[in-house]
């Protein structure tokens, strides 16, 4: 488990994002995390701390709340955020007028919980989901995701 704290109701978590391929070039960045970013962004300095060819990853069109585009490239990079350490792909723009974001795909779906906690501004990512854990009755549908996690996990 890794907790991080954070203020004014915006959870940031500040991470090490390490080129795969040459682990000596590496970039400690804050990034948001979103929950209603489907990708990781990150600004265009990134690709150039990390020595990544921004042309070389998979170009994409990535749409936002207001309605504007952007134009990025996919790299997968590994991301090391407390005892986490995993390779996910992050969408670079072309230039640094975006914020470092951690999206859902690539990282949400390897984490088997993620607690924010606003009433203590505590934002913390579990390797596997603690059991048991302390859900309160009035919640049903947490309920039924927690029996199922249970039992795949009596599966394995």
């Amino acid at each position: 488990m890794s907790c991080f704290p954070y203020e004014d109701d915006s959870p940031v978590v500040t991470m090490t994002l390490i080129n795969p391929k040459d682990e000596s070039k590496f970039i400690v960045v804050e990034a948001f995390f979103d929950t209603g970013a489907d990708v990781s962004l990150a600004p265009y300095s990134v690709s150039e701390a990390l020595g990544l060819d921004l042309s070389l990853g998979e170009k994409v069109t990535i749409g936002g709340v207001g309605g504007g585009t952007l134009t990025a490239y996919i790299h997968d990079v590994k991301v090391e955020l407390g005892s986490i350490s995993m390779v996910v792909p992050i969408a670079i723009a072309e230039d640094d007028s975006v914020p470092m974001l951690l999206g859902r795909y690539g990282f949400f779906d390897k984490i088997g919980m993620i607690t924010l906690d606003n009433m203590n501004y505590s934002l913390c990512f579990y390797e596997e989901a603690p059991l048991p854990l302390q859900i309160p009755a009035k919640f049903p549908i947490i309920w039924s995701i927690y029996e199922k996690i249970c039992y795949l996990r009596e599966k394995r």
